[in-house]
């Protein structure tokens, strides 16, 4: 059933996840969401990007089913997409997804939200770095 559950998330329009992930509670939800988190922060310090990226990502499209676009627990996500990104010295794409983020967290946190401050301060500083590659 997990690697089922792991295949259907790898396609995120599947009509059998969203009925699934409709039937969880929000307590079986976070869970599901804690899990890929602990697995991509395993990968990440294991230097395995890849398959943390495929964690993020699974844990992303759960929060966009379950929760939408607007929800901390996305913007939680793509910070986590961003900071692979960021170690695979793809800039532009750590950049973008940390826009997402700030987005999100300025509206659901506000500007003041400590969260949000070290997001700002990401993007800055990634700003600053494309910046002096040109």
């Amino acid at each position: 059933a997990v690697l089922k559950g792991y295949k259907l998330l790898q396609v995120p329009e599947n009509k059998l996840l969203r009925t699934e992930l409709s039937t969880k509670s929000l307590e079986d939800l976070k869970e599901i969401l804690s899990n890929y988190s602990n697995l991509a922060a395993i990968y990440s310090i294991k230097g395995d990007y890849k398959k943390a990226m495929d964690n993020c990502k699974n844990d992303l499209n759960i929060n966009l089913l379950s929760l939408g676009e607007n929800h901390t627990y996305t913007g939680l996500s793509y910070t986590n997409i961003a900071a692979i990104y960021y170690n695979l010295k793809e800039y532009p794409l750590a950049l973008e997804y940390y826009e997402k983020a700030l987005k999100i967290f300025n509206v659901k946190l506000g500007k003041e939200h400590p969260n949000t401050k070290d997001i700002e301060k990401d993007v800055y500083n990634l700003k600053q770095k494309l910046h002096y590659q040109d």
